[in-house]
């Protein structure tokens, strides 16, 4: 009852505010709202600014505000959601810290519209934020158990349900990464191919299938293409490492602008189940393969996909959006259905 209380004095007092805003003759300006007691701290950052994007671009807004809201009174006063505690779960506070900075903050030049950046730790400090913007994203927002709202304009299956959108907005990579991802192909003088291993230690049943990947890249060496591998976040390398000969840019599992742009000058990116998809598919002329979304082998990856992929779920492989080089496998990542793959598509 309290908590219905609480969420109706903010839907009032957005109303208020809006009303205001509407009288007095100021420019208008769009808020967007990175809530960490829905959202995780993961690739799925850049599907959800892809919707507020689509979002702005309805509005007719060029430039935007960023705010990332702390969980705090969403979760006993954590910055992060509960799942993300779940997540590698030695030393949590630091590595939700390190994705945060990785993922989120250091990945902001891909969107140069944005003017200002801040970072709440206080939920209840976002009143200060209604009476300065005309339009807040996602539509509808309240700091108070706002999970049914927002998750139905976060999801990739929120931007193929909305027939309005013509062509994705996308990132934009910084030329700097561009010509140095460039170098790596006047360096090997072949096409090149990654292969992102998902290696996590948090839903396993997701991770690559290293040994079959090992596979494929001796099959693309063996047809001239040069594989590039790049390692998970949670990857310690090992003596043993027979991937090493083909991490050519190991310091891209860090560094997303150099990674997005190795995406772009390459010629084919495979991609695990989630992850790191969206710096691929969201530049233009996209060129990828996601796997292990066989509904026999990998039953809850399948799920997965219909719920948040797809805008009918009768239609799991069925999707307007990405390209016509965006292709989403209903196949395990095994070598023989890999090989098959290269062959009718790279070779």
């Amino acid at each position: 009852v309290l908590i219905n209380l609480k969420r109706l004095i903010f839907k009032f007092i957005v109303k208020l505010s809006f009303l205001l805003r509407f009288i007095l003759p100021i420019k208008r300006k769009i808020l967007i709202v990175y809530d960490l007691a829905i959202n995780g701290i993961g690739y799925d950052f850049f599907i959800f600014m892809e919707n507020a994007l689509q979002y702005k671009k309805n509005k007719r807004i060029k430039n935007f505000d960023l705010v990332i809201l702390s969980a705090d009174t969403e979760n006993n006063g954590l910055i992060f959601k509960k799942q993300q505690y779940l997540k590698e779960k030695k030393n949590f506070n630091e590595n939700g810290d390190v994705r945060l900075s990785n993922i989120v903050l250091n990945t902001l030049n891909f969107y140069p519209e944005i003017n200002n950046i801040y970072i709440n730790k206080k939920r209840i400090s976002f009143f200060k934020y209604l009476f300065f913007y005309d339009c807040i994203f996602p539509q509808n927002f309240n700091i108070y158990r706002d999970y049914k709202n927002q998750v139905k304009q976060i999801s990739w299956a929120s931007l193929e349900k909305n027939k309005n959108i013509k062509e994705l907005q996308g990132i934009k990579v910084l030329n700097i990464y561009l010509d140095k991802a460039k170098n790596l192909k006047k360096i090997y003088k072949k096409k090149l191919v990654t292969i992102s291993l998902r290696e996590s230690s948090y839903s396993k049943y997701r991770n690559s299938n290293k040994n079959e990947w090992l596979k494929v890249c001796k099959y693309l060496e063996k047809i001239k293409i040069q594989p590039i591998v790049i390692r998970d976040f949670e990857f310690n390398p090992k003596r043993n490492n027979p991937f090493k000969k083909y991490e050519l840019a190991p310091e891209a599992t860090f560094n997303l602008n150099y990674r997005a742009a190795i995406y772009k000058v390459s010629e084919h990116n495979f991609f695990p189940d989630g992850g790191y998809f969206p710096l691929s598919v969201l530049q233009k002329n996209a060129n990828l393969s996601r796997w292990k979304y066989d509904k026999n082998l990998n039953k809850k990856s399948y799920l997965s996909h219909l719920e948040g992929c797809v805008a009918d779920k009768r239609f799991p492989n069925n999707y307007r959006l990405g390209g016509k080089n965006y292709h989403i496998l209903l196949k395990d990542d095994n070598f023989k259905n890999i090989k098959k793959f290269i062959d009718q598509n790279l070779a």
